[in-house]
């Protein structure tokens, strides 16, 4: 069995579907700067470092060929890949969660294994009936292999498959309102109108017959350049389905009965697109700037505690050398200090006092008479400052 297969050669080794262990990128923990990125068939979401998202790492949770990726989000945007595979999210980004689109990377068909020793000997039984040992008379008639393979031989891919999600709107109170997304696979001979048409009725509206429609929710026709991956892997084409019993009873106001629709020239809506991104780069221009004052009022706000906690401790110093050695409180004018080691003695009563019952100065222990004080020249209204603040405290 092996040599009907010569003359293929293995295919290429695939990158690994699942990564073990944690995603390169990714943190531990909450982060505004991460991002929920989920697989278009819903079967798969990683949370992953906005600046480590990229075409590369997607291909290989996803298992999606790097070129063919591409995002779109839960209101509808659409992202695609730069020419080094980022695709430039940031945290300042109002979307959270990406779904990821792409080209299903189909793994190849098992390899076939040599027959071993009793494979060969039942495969002989089956393809020579009657020959045995001696002279018994062989068989002329050959019969094929019963296990024989039909399948590929190695290296040939099975044909690509890509992810359509449809939009599935419902008629009510006079609008149609979208109720949700449908994600059809495709491949290129299923792109076509009958084949969605069929998935999306069984799955979505119980069978009933529906309608195909565009972003204008006009009917799109079953025709050759309908059909195809060329038509339906566009990222941008936004494709949608309705039953085929509202279509025929409201067509004539379409779009006007749409929930939140309105019919734009193509510039309308480049314009509109345009005024999108620049009030969300004001937003975060606005962000910035509010943040920018608000630093700036912390380092003002630091500077003016440094400067208070400066003026309080001079204060606290004027305050200690102007108190009276004996009450301990600021001096009642007139103020002395002693001739010997001329420190502040404080109010002349106080040290009146002090000298008749003892004739040497408090500080040094020096001889010392009422005659020999000398007088301190001090400014009454800084004097009376410093006393308003020793009561305050």
């Amino acid at each position: 069995m092996a040599e009907g297969y010569s003359d293929y050669h293995s295919p290429p080794p695939l990158p690994d579907s699942i990564i073990d262990g944690e995603l390169p990128g990714s943190l531990p923990g909450p982060s505004s700067s991460l991002v929920s990125l989920s697989h278009s068939d819903g079967s798969k979401t990683v949370k992953i470092k906005t600046t480590a998202v990229n075409t590369h790492l997607l291909g290989k949770i996803f298992s999606f060929f790097p070129k063919s990726i591409f995002l779109i989000s839960d209101s509808g945007n659409v992202r695609t890949a730069d020419s080094q595979g980022k695709f430039g999210l940031s945290w300042r980004d109002d979307e959270n969660h990406w779904t990821c689109h792409g080209d299903t990377i189909t793994p190849p068909p098992p390899t076939h294994q040599l027959a071993t020793e009793s494979d060969s000997s039942n495969e002989l039984q089956y393809c020579y009936q009657g020959r045995g040992r001696g002279k018994s008379k062989a068989s002329s008639k050959w019969i094929p292999h019963v296990s024989a393979s039909k399948a590929k031989p190695p290296g040939v891919y099975n044909e690509t498959e890509f992810m359509k999600t449809i939009g599935i709107y419902r008629y009510k109170d006079g609008v149609y309102e979208k109720v949700g997304n449908f994600p059809v696979r495709l491949n290129e001979e299923r792109a076509n109108i009958a084949h969605v048409k069929q998935v999306v009725s069984q799955e979505s509206f119980k069978g009933e017959e529906v309608v195909i429609v565009d972003v204008d929710f006009l009917k799109i026709p079953d025709t050759s350049s309908t059909r195809g991956s060329l038509f339906w892997k566009n990222p941008n084409k936004k494709i949608s389905a309705i039953l085929e019993e509202d279509y025929s009873r409201t067509r004539s106001t379409f779009p006007k009965n749409v929930a939140g629709s309105k019919r734009f020239h193509p510039d309308e809506k480049q314009s509109l697109i345009f005024e999108e991104r620049l009030r969300k780069v004001e937003k975060s221009l606005d962000v910035s700037q509010q943040k920018d004052k608000v630093l700036l009022l912390d380092s003002e706000v630091a500077s003016l505690k440094l400067k208070l906690a400066k003026a309080n401790d001079i204060l606290q110093r004027v305050l200690t050398s102007f108190r009276c050695t004996l009450c301990m409180k600021c001096p009642v004018l007139p103020a002395y200090k002693s001739p010997c080691c001329e420190e502040v003695l404080g109010c002349y009563n106080c040290i009146q006092q002090w000298l008749d019952t003892q004739p040497s100065c408090p500080f040094c222990r020096a001889s010392m008479t009422p005659e020999s004080l000398v007088d301190i020249p001090v400014i009454k209204p800084l004097f009376d400052a410093l006393s308003e603040i020793d009561e305050s405290n």
